[in-house]
């Protein structure tokens, strides 16, 4: 068994967000060079989660993307991928802590430190303007988790940190599909990374 696999197994036995509700909203998948697999499950990925991870990764490999350590985490393999609902919903927070708690056990078994979860929000609430409902929503989404509480009564602290999770923002549309990409440092005011049309 690789060490990979085997922190894999850790984060999918020992998951302690393990509710209805998180396990219905989870969607922690890996890229194996050819196929997006979903990794805490055998449930085949949407097709939402298909065609926004191949925009993920059309974006991160165009020429005017220059974050350095997300094309490593790209060609290394060493990243993970979640698509969810609606930003900071309750769905959505669910399945995203459960998801984030299975990437920060599986990325120890990774043999390289340029590791990155990737989260894709299909939607988000909100009536005004779409930047605005967007930081919005994503201050809340942080918010959330943060708040979230393990069954044991501990709090989801693992996402306060140094590094910055790059969060990708895409708008489902028939035919057309749109996205914002940022760097949200924790307690700094998100960044544009680059846009996708």
């Amino acid at each position: 068994m690789s060490e990979t696999h085997s922190f894999l197994e850790r984060a999918w036995h020992r998951n302690p967000f393990d509710s209805d509700l998180a396990r219905a909203h989870s969607a922690y998948a890996g890229y194996d060079g050819a196929d997006l697999t979903r990794l805490l499950e055998t449930a085949a990925p949407r097709p939402f989660e298909l065609v926004a991870h191949a925009a993920f990764r059309a974006f991160v490999q165009a020429p005017e993307f220059s974050c350095l350590g997300a094309r490593a985490a790209l060609a290394r393999g060493t990243y993970r991928f979640g698509a969810y609902g609606t930003l900071a919903s309750d769905a959505a927070t669910a399945g995203l802590a459960r998801d984030l708690y299975a990437f920060a056990t599986e990325r120890h078994g990774f043999e390289s430190t340029f590791t990155t979860f990737v989260a894709v929000f299909r939607d988000v609430a909100g009536d005004d303007d779409p930047e605005v409902s967007f930081e919005s929503a994503l201050w809340k989404q942080r918010k959330r988790l943060l708040s979230t509480v393990l069954p044991a009564g501990r709090s989801f602290t693992m996402m306060e940190g140094t590094y910055s999770p790059l969060i990708v923002r895409f708008s489902w549309q028939p035919q057309k599909l749109q996205g914002r990409a940022l760097n949200v440092a924790a307690g700094s005011q998100p960044k544009s990374a680059g846009s996708l049309n």
